[in-house]
């Protein structure tokens, strides 16, 4: 039995004299009393109870750990005050998905693209940045009607935050690729993936069985973690992003192009297409040239007074209303030129742009290229 106060990481620990749990229970100052431990026949039966950002961690000298953040108990033997004192010594994470969820948002600055980026409703994002600044006990993002702005605290969590998480994905990556020598992540937009690397890739695998092929699509090569893809096939306006080194592979070249039945196979001059019904990409990087850029260069400082258009945040989609004859959408000849040839689009106007960027053959500068990278990155530089 223990008796008058005894100092314990920083605190004065005491008896409470709780009737409920019996003499000899110990607690911290200022905290909660404790309750009665429910374990059977417990021989120690003292209990320290302390309060660790709003969760309070209850640790059973009779071998027993709980949260009631979580109500959920879990077996942990706690035979010494060293163990006791190791184990309290940690202090509790927020949950995981609430630090994905905030990073995507704060990197955005926007809660709705970075629901795109997750695949969850807006409102998820919301939940669990709200989630997170309640465990944190402060405002990580100050809200107006035209814009979402990290505070000060907000920012330097959101650096922290993401160096963190970018090291646990590059850590999990490596190790997972250690254990499959023979897999190939390839990260492309959807578009290119529709488009360009599909029958390609198939190809690739019918060649080369042993590889494991994984395609990642991510949007924008901004968007990319160099640990999550092995490399990947991207249109780069200048430079690749930090970290990422590059090789062009096909010239920059867009045109406008439409259903037979659209324009009624005529190809008309770049300003008449005003008049027409535009098919826009959203874009969450401007990287790709769109519709006022294209005019800008095609036909010079018109201003961009579209008659009507039809935006969508995928590209594909986009493709589709082209195809079904609802508006006129920009491709990349070297894309676009198959649907062409099968006389599914045609040429809307002889006008054509570029910025003199180049889609490119990317991979993670820093990273030693395995088998499997070596043997792709050949083979497609011999296959377009």
């Amino acid at each position: 039995m223990v008796s008058g106060a005894t100092p314990f990481l920083g605190y004065t620990v005491e008896p409470t004299g709780c009737s409920l749990a019996g003499p000899g229970t110990l607690a911290l100052l200022k905290i909660d009393p404790p309750e009665r431990c429910s374990e059977q026949g417990c021989g120690m039966d003292w209990r320290i109870n302390k309060s660790l950002s709003r969760v309070n961690k209850s640790l059973h000298l009779c071998g027993r750990a709980s949260s009631t953040a979580c109500g959920e108990d879990a077996d942990q033997p706690v035979n010494s005050w060293e163990e006791l004192d190791a184990i309290m010594k940690i202090q509790p994470l927020p949950p995981l998905q609430c630090l994905v969820f905030f990073d995507a948002a704060a990197r955005h600055g926007n809660f709705t693209r970075a629901a795109e980026e997750l695949n969850v409703t807006q409102g998820a994002v919301s939940k669990q940045v709200v989630k997170l600044e309640t465990f944190l006990g402060t405002t990580l993002f100050v809200r107006d009607a035209k814009a979402l702005h990290l505070t000060r605290a907000g920012q330097q969590y959101a650096d922290r935050v993401h160096a963190i998480l970018a090291d646990c994905v590059e850590a999990t990556a490596l190790v997972m690729k250690e254990q499959t020598p023979h897999s190939l992540t390839i990260a492309c937009a959807s578009g290119t993936a529709t488009l360009f690397l599909a029958d390609r890739i198939a190809e690739f695998s019918a060649e080369h069985p042993e590889v494991s092929v994984r395609i990642l699509v991510r949007e924008g090569v901004f968007n990319l973690n160099a640990a999550e893809f092995d490399i990947g096939v991207y249109y780069i306006r200048d430079v690749p992003p930090p970290g990422i080194a590059g090789t062009a592979i096909i010239a920059e070249d867009v045109h406008a192009y439409c259903a037979p039945t659209f324009l009624a196979g005529r190809r008309v001059p770049p300003q008449d297409l005003m008049e027409a019904t535009l098919l826009v990409a959203e874009e969450q990087q401007r990287q790709w040239m769109g519709w006022r850029d294209w005019f800008r260069l095609t036909v010079g400082e018109i201003g961009f007074r579209p008659a009507r258009t039809i935006s969508a945040n995928s590209y594909p989609v986009l493709l589709q209303l082209a195809l079904h004859g609802h508006g006129a959408i920009l491709g990349w000849k070297h894309m676009i030129t198959p649907l062409v040839e099968s006389g599914k689009l045609v040429l809307a106007s002889d006008a054509h742009a570029s910025f003199g960027g180049a889609y490119q053959v990317i991979w993670p500068a820093d990273r030693r290229d395995t088998p499997a990278v070596t043997m792709f990155r050949e083979w497609l530089l011999t296959h377009v």
